[in-house]
């Protein structure tokens, strides 16, 4: 003895299915279980050859971040033009990366700003920097002697918090 399906319930189950699977697609799509990150930036006067976006920043080699964007100032800033249409800082690499509060929760915390300008202050410079494995560049948070390696001005203001950069020490040396 068979029995007839019921089509009615059916074609319900089946629009239930599909309106589920549409909102769990928004839901994680729209970034709600995404971590909190926390935005800075930093420009290198040298060239960024082999560095990516989502390549890693790391902290005496602990990962806290990846980079989010890599373009040229002049693309994001109003710079100082001189007679002929040259700015000084034309050939500015602007790198914005981020840092996962996870990771690093002193950053998020209030006095965020004051406790990174005494960072700063006490050397924390970023470097471009390349795993010797895997030949991937990335950039390097580190304390360096801030006397050597002084914070530089420009004339725009930064939409995200600069950390200034220092010379790759290949290019130091």
């Amino acid at each position: 003895m068979s029995v007839k399906p019921n089509y009615f319930k059916l074609g319900i189950f089946i629009l239930l299915g599909i309106f589920l699977l549409v909102m769990a697609i928004i839901l994680f799509g729209s970034g709600v279980f995404a971590p909190k990150k926390t935005y800075f930036e930093t420009y290198f006067t040298d060239s960024v050859q082999g560095l990516n976006v989502g390549a890693p920043v790391q902290n005496s080699g602990v990962k806290i971040g990846q980079v989010e964007e890599i373009t040229f100032v002049r693309h994001n800033y109003e710079l100082p033009r001189d007679d002929v249409g040259y700015s000084s800082y034309d050939r500015w690499v602007r790198v914005v990366c981020s840092v996962v509060t996870e990771n690093m929760p002193e950053a998020t915390t209030a006095g965020q700003e004051d406790r990174l300008h005494k960072m700063i202050d006490k050397g924390l410079r970023l470097q471009l920097s390349t795993n010797v494995l895997t030949s991937q560049a990335l950039v390097q948070a580190d304390y360096l002697d801030p006397e050597r390696f002084p914070i530089p001005t420009f004339p725009w203001m930064p939409k995200y918090p600069y950390v200034p950069s220092a010379p790759s020490t290949f290019t130091t040396l």
